[in-house]
């Protein structure tokens, strides 16, 4: 995928147009623009370079030896039609085969330009970077600050906008979306767009509609869809665009603590005493249908009980797979159903999932946040090639000395009557909670590269899946997986003591927002 900031909108256009753009026209050559960076980002570069106005600019990426005359030629190779700076690129889809950046994998960057449609001129001297995997380094942003009552509130959430779609035959890039959004207290919302140097992300505050006092607690993007903000007291907000929100009716004042995407205009929000609620349609209207699920789960063997106490569970997370979907919540709770069970109706059987608990404290004081769900690739040194289904939720336990993290996993969960038990990791050297876990995927070899977790104290926990298989030539073929999947974590410094709420990955890294205004990020 390649993004541009606002008002610069580039377009993928067919190798035909593009060679016959290349080398006609009635203007002139451009002399190789001065000032040119390109620096590595996982399975992303962000190119740079001093543009004049004038100048249609050309930027070639590939392989090493890609340039301006055989880029059409080398695999992997590709080519930015009136690129501005700066140029992130990544990965996009293409007849729905993922085209990427590589971590590992070494690429090229050249540009030359052009004047009023003329040859293109002199290439950039070629810069040859690396991508590599981001999560071990972390920094902080500046303080983020609430729009709507001006204090630093706590940023619950956050969602990266995609941007690219497919249209008529053409790979188009309409950004409409913004890199990352951050929503939390008294409806904060804040939106990113790529500074000029084109390291680092900048956030702009917006105005989400809700009732004063509503936090945000979860947001969510599909593509050419838009984001949809869900928080207490079921308000909702809805904005294709990250920066203009138009308030949605939920039909419900149940406090909403999670969203999951189930298809591209097809979502499920969850929440506060057992509630679930189904969203369907959306797009250029802003308008979604809403439906009460809840009956599914409430009805469902082994949750009766529970969601008809005194205290039910509250839902704080769901997530949806291949063959599943997932929610996880407080008491211990997490059950799955099959992955299109709420699109089509509203009692789909939500089924509790068997976990080995540790056994030192009954599973009611346990209480699980997020989930995620990816799948883990590998290629033996044999060549053999094998992937496991892998769905992780953290959480916290408390016991005599306290709250302390919490992670389960599960490993090939290949439908709604096949699973294997969760298992339990538990950290008692650390206290508080985790409240995020995000799961980054690699398109060198279709699957997890690594885990990260973040919760309370700036605790971020660091699981690295696996390293990159090259060939002979050093092209990446694979993956070996390095760790047993979700069991060996690491805790890396994010910077900060505060609580960190929600973890995003984009391009060039993750985003950690947390309390106080807080943003986190590594690149």
């Amino acid at each position: 995928m390649i993004l541009v900031r606002p008002a610069r909108l580039a377009a993928l256009l067919s190798l035909s147009m593009l060679l016959a753009a290349c080398g006609g026209g009635k203007g002139s050559t451009a002399n190789p623009p001065p000032g040119v960076t390109v620096l590595p980002g996982d399975q992303s570069l962000v190119v740079n370079w001093t543009a004049d106005p004038n100048v249609e600019y050309w930027v070639f990426y590939g392989p090493p030896g890609t340039n301006q005359f055989n880029f059409d030629t080398i695999p992997g190779a590709s080519v930015v039609h009136g690129a501005l700076p700066p140029l992130v690129v990544s990965s996009y889809l293409l007849n729905g085969l993922q085209i990427g950046l590589i971590n590992g994998q070494s690429y090229t960057v050249s540009i030359n330009g052009r004047v009023n449609g003329g040859p293109g001129g002199a290439a950039t001297t070629p810069v040859t970077v690396t991508p590599r995997a981001a999560g071990a380094n972390w920094q902080l942003g500046p303080t983020l600050t609430n729009s709507i009552d001006g204090h630093a509130d706590a940023l619950l959430a956050g969602s990266y906008g995609q941007a690219w779609y497919y249209n008529n035959g053409l790979i188009t890039a309409e950004f409409l979306a913004p890199e990352f959004v951050l929503v939390g207290q008294n409806g904060a919302a804040f939106y990113s767009t790529l500074d000029p140097t084109g390291q680092t992300f900048s956030y702009t505050p917006t105005v989400t509609g809700v009732t004063s006092g509503t936090d945000l607690t979860g947001v969510i993007s599909a593509p050419s869809f838009g984001f949809l903000a869900v928080g207490t007291g079921g308000q909702a907000s809805y904005s294709l665009d990250g920066m203009s929100w138009v308030p949605q009716s939920s039909g419900t004042t149940q406090n909403f603590r999670g969203i999951g995407a189930g298809a591209q205009t097809a979502f499920l929000a969850v929440g506060d005493n057992c509630s679930v609620f189904g969203i369907n349609g959306g797009g250029t209207t802003q308008t979604t249908v809403w439906a009460d699920f809840s009956n599914g789960f409430r009805n469902s063997p082994g949750f009766t009980a529970a969601c008809s106490s005194a205290t039910p569970p509250s839902l704080r997370a769901v997530a949806v797979g291949n063959y599943a979907e997932v929610m996880v919540g407080s008491q211990g709770v997490l059950a799955y159903t099959s992955a299109t069970a709420y699109a089509s109706n509203t009692t789909g059987v939500w089924v509790p999932a068997t976990i080995t608990w540790p056994g030192n404290v009954a599973p009611a004081s346990y209480n699980l946040n997020a989930v995620t769900y990816g799948v883990v690739n590998e290629t033996q040194p044999d060549g053999t090639f094998f992937s496991a289904l892998l769905w992780v939720a953290v959480g916290d336990y408390t016991d005599g000395s306290g709250t302390h993290p919490l992670i389960i996993y599960t490993t090939n969960a290949a439908g709604t009557n096949s699973w294997v038990g969760w298992n339990a990791i538990e950290f008692a050297a650390q206290t508080g909670s985790l409240h995020a876990v995000n799961g980054i995927t690699d398109p060198g070899n279709g699957g997890l590269t690594q885990l990260v977790a973040a919760g309370d104290q700036g605790l971020i926990l660091r699981d690295l899946l696996a390293t990159p298989v090259t060939d002979t030539s050093g092209n990446v073929i694979g993956a070996t997986i390095t760790s047993t999947p979700a069991q060996s974590w690491s805790v890396v410094s994010s910077g900060t003591v505060n609580p960190l709420y929600a973890l995003v990955f984009g391009h060039n890294g993750l985003q950690a927002p947390g309390a106080a205004g807080t943003r986190a990020f590594t690149n």
